[in-house]
């Protein structure tokens, strides 16, 4: 079997299902943070739901594709997921740095660590060919210090880079031209990555899993650009995690947005009153479902709110508890009460 990986801050979960797409879908398997799937059919694994599976998963998900008789798995690999050797022993044909910006500061501590992970692994004899973003510093680092190694480039926007570097990956694995352009022009949208909807009153809703100051940064840049009248944001940040992020992600959603909403995102074991006190801008409204009806009722014809996060995820996790949440199905009932 073939293996590719993708590692990085931001785009992972996209890159691996454009890749997917590229590369002919039906027996290509993926490995991430939506689960894992062999076409459009999910493989059922045992265990807790990780970005990267523990290696127990990884060979009973493997073991279960094989029998699919996939030839091609495509998998996210998280910091964590390589620091704590999940992936030993895993030979990867090629592998993808998307990008690196501040996130698991409460796991790694500072940057300095959190990057020395990912570009060793970029740059180790497990990867055989690497596809690096080399608009990133450390993409330029790793681009420097490697053979096999082709560059992308961010292009407008996020979903035009996680696409450029699938086409990369594509190339290596032997598509020809013709067939990839063809399958760009009918690119998946994919559960909690950019997807749209429109609601009754013809505002539009993003959903994306941005939950990091350079996602929120970007989403909202992408947002803006098919934005005709005003820009909502409805954001949280998750308890028991970097606390350093929450501020700048706040300054960053009143710069790139003209409404601001305040909630909660998986406070965990945290207080999420004091969660939104040190994002420290905008209305706070600690009940999700309630932050965004307040911003979809404002919302008019022009407007575009986004809501970041939580993507797809399908949960709420309060005091060690998981209680069923999505937001996807939040701004669908929405649109029903309203028809």
């Amino acid at each position: 079997m073939d293996f590719i990986c993708v590692t990085g801050t931001n785009g992972k979960t996209s890159t691996t299902f454009y890749i997917r797409h590229l590369l002919g879908g039906e027996k290509i398997g993926v490995i991430g943070t939506l689960g894992a799937f062999v076409g459009d059919k999910e493989v059922e694994y045992s265990g807790p739901r990780l970005t990267t599976p523990d290696g127990k998963q990884l060979c009973e998900i493997i073991s279960k594709m094989k029998k699919l008789r996939v030839k091609t798995i495509v998998m996210e690999a998280s910091a964590h997921g390589i620091v704590q050797g999940r992936m030993n022993g895993i030979k990867y044909r090629v592998g993808v740095f998307t990008n690196l910006t501040q996130d698991h500061l409460d796991y790694f501590k500072n940057m300095e660590s959190y990057a020395k992970v990912k570009t060793d692994f970029m740059c180790s004899d497990q990867i055989e060919n690497a596809v690096v973003n080399t608009d990133d510093i450390y993409g330029r680092k790793i681009f420097a210090s490697r053979d096999n190694v082709r560059a992308y480039h961010v292009g407008k926007n996020f979903t035009e880079s996680n696409a450029n570097a699938a086409v990369e990956v594509a190339k290596i694995m032997g598509v020809g031209e013709r067939k990839i352009q063809k399958r760009l022009k009918t690119m998946p949208q994919i559960a909690g990555r950019f997807q749209t909807l429109t609601l009754p009153s013809g505002a539009t809703v993003i959903i994306d899993y941005a939950h990091t100051p350079d996602g929120l940064e970007k989403v909202l840049t992408a947002a803006r650009a098919i934005t005709k009248y005003r820009l909502f944001v409805v954001f949280g940040c998750g308890g028991n995690r970097d606390t350093a992020k929450r501020p700048i992600m706040g300054q960053i959603a009143v710069e790139l947005a003209d409404y601001v909403v305040v909630t909660s995102d998986n406070p965990r074991n945290e207080n999420a009153i004091e969660i939104m006190n040190q994002i420290g801008v905008g209305v706070k409204i600690i009940d999700r479902e309630t932050a965004i009806k307040h911003a979809l009722d404002m919302a008019k014809a022009g407007d575009v709110v986004v809501i970041a996060g939580k993507g797809a995820e399908d949960y709420m996790e309060i005091k060690g508890v998981k209680y069923p949440y999505n937001d996807l199905s939040v701004v669908k009932n929405y649109i029903r009460g309203k028809k």
